[in-house]
């Protein structure tokens, strides 16, 4: 019989903080002792042969697996067309780190559609990920270990404040559309973390964000020069205090790494009093651990998002902060499932999925 073994599935990682992902997924577990899922994995050295099988494979690869422990949802993108200038300038020079951390000085289209029909930027930074998430469910919940983890990659700049409501849940008219998916990727991540939870089948969703990292997303508009200096930018807001400036990619995925492979018992992820912790640390008495016996999971869930922070010189770690406007916009989550899942019932009797 196969040994079991932790397969991770990461989406945008050809460059970037997924890219920093998988470098510190292969850093952890080329350790002596790695975080394994099983004990007995642990207290065993790792050793390498040449005939190893490679640990990246193309997506046509998944057939070969019979389940998915990680899912960690990365890829995205937005729908930007330029630097509002005298903005910029005004930011800058009047909450520096604010301009540098969660700009509002990026000009992004509307109403910008896929082949799909669908609003282009809901697809690819929510709706594309709900169908992996649809299509691979049964592998992440049949995995041979107490539970899977599908991690969904927000942002610092995903707040309620630009999410435009439920009748506009595609962002076909959000002036923000890149945050505001982030905020609805957020609440999406609730919801199926709620129904998971009542189906009791230990699928966890749960919410990570790179912090502030220097990659290419922005890079059109910036051109090599700006790009560097964006960069000095970062390294000053950090030694100005900021907690949100990790910078590099690899550092920047520690949260989702972290997430990935520590002991669901140590996540403060499930209760009001958890939320508002800064650091990890153990869960508040009564709490669920993530195993069975989930006392409070259902009547006092109130999630959290775990981010990338740094030290004022560049030690990494993971940093927690609630969901903001969650218990307002509970339903709404709720509710945004249901249309995806709709739409991806539309979609697989249209394509035969």
């Amino acid at each position: 019989m196969a040994e079991k073994r932790p397969i991770i599935l990461v989406t945008g990682a050809n460059s970037g903080v997924g890219f920093g992902v998988c470098q510190r997924l292969l850093v952890q577990f080329s350790q002596k002792s790695p975080p394994d899922a099983s004990p007995k994995a642990q207290k065993r050295r790792i050793t390498s042969t040449e005939d190893e099988t490679s640990p990246f494979l193309p997506a046509d690869g998944l057939t070969l697996f019979p389940y998915i422990t990680h899912l960690i949802l990365n890829a995205g993108t937005g729908d930007f067309v330029g630097i509002n200038w005298p903005l910029a300038i005004w930011e800058v020079c009047t909450r520096f780190k604010t301009a540098v951390t969660a700009p509002g000085f990026k000009i992004q289209a509307t109403g910008k559609t896929s082949e799909d029909g669908l609003g282009w930027v809901w697809q690819c930074n929510v709706f594309g990920h709900f169908v992996l998430v649809r299509s691979l469910r049964e592998m992440l919940a049949h995995n041979p270990f107490s539970s899977s983890r599908v991690l969904w990659t927000s942002s610092l700049e995903g707040r309620p404040s630009f999410f435009p409501g439920i009748d506009d849940y595609q962002l076909l008219s959000a002036p923000h559309s890149y945050e505001a998916s982030k905020y609805e990727a957020e609440l999406v991540a609730c919801g199926l973390d709620e129904l998971e939870s009542e189906r009791n089948n230990g699928v966890r969703h749960l919410i990570v964000h790179p912090g502030v990292a220097g990659t290419n997303i922005f890079f059109e508009h910036t051109g090599w020069l700006l790009d560097k200096l964006m960069f000095v930018a970062f390294y000053i807001a950090r030694l100005l205090g900021s907690k949100h400036h990790p910078i590099q990619p690899y550092k920047a995925a520690i949260s989702a790494v972290h997430i990935a492979l520590v002991s669901l018992a140590i996540l403060p992820s499930l209760s009001t009093s958890g939320a508002t912790k800064e650091k990890s640390g153990p869960p508040p008495e009564g709490v669920s651990n993530g195993t069975n016996g989930e006392t409070n999971r259902a009547e006092d869930y109130l999630p959290v998002r775990y981010g990338a922070e740094a030290s004022l010189f560049g030690t990494e770690y993971v940093g927690v902060q609630p969901v903001e406007g969650y218990e307002e916009h509970r339903e709404v989550g709720r509710e945004l499932v249901a249309r995806c899942n709709r739409l991806y019932n539309a979609f697989e009797k249209k394509y035969k999925m």
